[in-house]
Formats: structure tokens, sequence, C-alpha cells
């Protein structure tokens, strides 16, 4: 019936889902797993002997200020202000004067702080935007340092480590965690969850271990945000930012691993130039992500990059063209039966409150996008990657000249 729409959820789009449930899970046990024997292990070497107290004493101070160093350099500011806030505390932890009230300090302030720049974006450490957030970094420190040095008796606000409670501070940490887990898009927000983590197991062995537990919580947290940063990093220098696949580096890289039997396949959307001009770069990038989220599920054990532009690659390992013809096949005909979406000049202005009121008739315009893709394998008249993926180039082009949506080989 016109004006009704019905939702629904592919086979492929369904185990996509559920692959990323498992990874995000597998993810944290791991996270879970390392924090606790590195708790373990770390206990026992701090109390073998002073040497070995005063290296786990020290090592949390260099972590951090290299992770401040490749945040500013990879100019992430989220990441910068987590590991200055880290810092800040963990000084506090080396004063002489020493109260425990620092323990109730840092299980509020750390997942405080790991929430709020978990949400704000990436503006810069130096800029308009990143100056107030140092302020506010700097004031928490200051704050910090004056509890520290206040007679806390007097003024009956001094808490003991017996007197924590372990309940409330444990739901206020898994509240964190379990936002940050929802809200996690990227290595970095996996790396802030695994912060949290230590920082709740934390919390099982505090009352027998005291300020060397935080000691080492540092020491853990400083290499967790660490190995995310350089993971952030090397997804910013192999992934394709706009769609997600890897890029053209990571491309190169695999086509040096190839053995001697491959195909390689070249996909182009058609009429992307037109497309683009008539519609706008931005809904432009929205069909890219589209293409690129139906490659991402392409069977056949096939690897796929974005080439450049509208045009993608496929990879097949072990198979000649022939045996990657029928995966491709399927693949064109699910980008071509996937409804796009191009909300219409009809739509509202103010976003209804209800679903049905937003789907109103006249304001989406559904289109359907073709792509044409060359297939070329590995035999003697082309020897090596580059001459293969010049013939699927050229069977590309066989498939455009010969009216597009269409496979060739």
């Amino acid at each position: 019936m016109k004006g009704e729409y019905t939702i629904f959820f592919s086979i492929k789009e369904l185990t996509v889902v559920f692959k990323r449930v498992i990874e995000t899970v597998l993810t944290l046990l791991l996270s879970f797993g390392i924090v606790y024997v590195a708790y373990v292990y770390l206990l026992r070497l701090y109390h073998l002997g002073e040497t070995y107290a005063v290296i786990i004493e020290f090592m949390p101070y260099i972590l951090l200020i290299v992770g401040l160093v490749l945040s500013y350099f990879f100019n992430s500011s989220r990441t910068f202000f987590i590991f200055l806030i880290m810092l800040l505390i963990q000084s506090a932890l080396q004063l002489d004067y020493y109260s425990e009230v620092v323990f109730w300090l840092i299980y509020l302030l750390i997942p405080f702080n790991l929430l709020v720049f978990s949400f704000l974006r990436e503006q810069g450490i130096t800029s308009l935007w990143g100056i107030p957030r140092i302020i506010f970094i700097l004031g928490q420190g200051l704050g910090l340092y004056i509890g520290l040095f206040i007679k806390l008796e007097q003024i009956k606000l001094k808490l003991r480590i017996e007197q924590l409670d372990y309940t409330l501070l444990g739901i206020i940490i898994l509240i964190a965690l379990i936002i940050l887990v929802i809200r996690s898009k990227d290595t970095i927000s996996m790396s802030l969850s695994g912060v949290l983590i230590a920082l709740f197991l934390s919390l099982f062995f505090i009352s027998g271990a005291g300020k060397e537990l935080m000691v080492i919580f540092f020491l853990i947290a400083g290499l967790i945000l660490n190995i995310g940063i350089i993971r952030s990093s090397y997804y910013m220098a192999y992934l394709d930012e706009l769609t997600g696949l890897p890029s053209r580096r990571a491309l190169q890289e695999e086509l040096m691993k190839l053995g001697e039997r491959y195909s390689i396949a070249m996909l182009d959307i058609d009429f992307f130039k037109g497309f683009n001009d008539k519609y706008g770069h931005d809904v432009g990038d929205d069909v890219l992500k589209m293409v690129a989220s139906v490659m991402k599920i392409t069977i056949g054990g096939a690897k796929v990059f974005r080439y450049g532009g509208e045009e993608f690659i496929i990879l097949f390992s072990g198979r000649n063209a022939d045996e990657v013809r029928p995966h491709l096949e399927d693949l064109r005909e699910s980008i071509g039966q996937k409804d796009f979406i191009i909300r219409s000049k009809k739509r509202p202005k103010k976003k209804p409150e209800s679903v049905l009121e937003y789907r109103q008739p006249g304001s989406y315009k559904p289109l359907h996008i073709t792509v044409s893709i060359g297939i070329a394998q590995r035999d003697k008249q082309n020897k090596n990657p580059e001459e293969v993926i010049k013939a699927a180039d050229q069977a590309l082009y066989k498939a455009k000249k010969k009216g597009r949506n269409r496979v060739c080989v």
C-alpha cells in the first residue's frame, strides 16, 4: 500500500550486526583478562623488593607522558585531555602528605572525565575549544591538590579506605562502562572501556593494597590508552575514513601476500558523477557508504578495498575468474535491489514526534544504485598484481560499454 513502509533486515545484515556484538564482547573479555593478570603479577612484583617498587612507581609517568606526546602529534584531543587528567591524579599519589580521601576522588573523577571526553568531538588541543577544556582539567587538578593539603579531619570530611562504599562506586563505574560500550565507535572508545574495567577490578583489591594498587592501575591504564592510540593511528593509515573499508595503502600490502592463483575484481558505481552533480556530494558520500556496507558482507573469501573515488577492488585469493563470478553477480544484484532513500524537498522542516508522521508520501524518494564489475585472474598474460588490476580495469570498461549493471571478464 502506498505511503506504508516495511523495515526488514537480511540474513547477511543480521550476521554483520551479530559479528560486531561478538567482537565487542570478546574485546571486553580480553581486556578484563589482561587487566586481571596484570594486577595479580604486578602486585607480586611490587613487593619483591624496593628496586621493583621504584620502577613500577616511575613507569606510569613514562607511559602517561608518552601518551601525551603521541596524542599531541596525532592531534587526538580526547586522549590528550584524558592523559592530562590521569597524569595530574597520578602525581597527586606521590605527595608526601597523603590522604586516603584521594581514592574517592579517583573513583569519581576518572569515570566522570572518561564520559565527558567521550562525548566531546575532536576540536583540537590548543584551539578556542581546546583551551577551555585544559582549564577545566587544571581546575580539577587544583581541587584535588587543595583537598590533599587541607586538614580533612577538622572539617569532618576524611574518609578511610575501610569506609569506601564499594557497591556505590562499582555501580558508578559500571554505568559509565555501559554507556561507553554502547557509544563505542572506534578503538579509542574501546580503550576507555578497558580503563574502566581496570578501575572496576581495583575495587576488589584496594583494601589490601592501597596506594600501591593505584600506581599499578595507572600503569595499566597508560598502557591500554597508548595501545589504543597506536591502533587508532593504524586504522587512520590503513582504513578509508568514509566507508570504513581498507584503503589503497592496505591494498598494496595485501597484493604482496598473494600467491600464484588469485583473481581481482574492480567495481565502479554507475553514473556516479551525474548522481553527485544532481544530488550533491553529501548524498554521493552516502551512496559510497551504502555500497561499501553491502560489499563488506560479500561471500566467497573476498577482501574488499576502496581504490579511489567510486572505484573498489575485490581480491579473491586461490580462486579463478569463473569461481568468483557467481559471488560478484550476487553482489551486483544485492546492491541493485537495495533501496537508497533520498529525502525530498517536501520533507517537514521540523522533525515529527512519531515515525508514521515522519514517513508521509512524498517525503522520501527511493533510488536504486547499480554497479559495473570487471574481473581478471593471474595467468600467462597477467603475471603480477599490477597487470591483473589493469586487466580488471579493462574488463570494467567492457562492462560499461555493454550498458553497465553487469559483470564482465
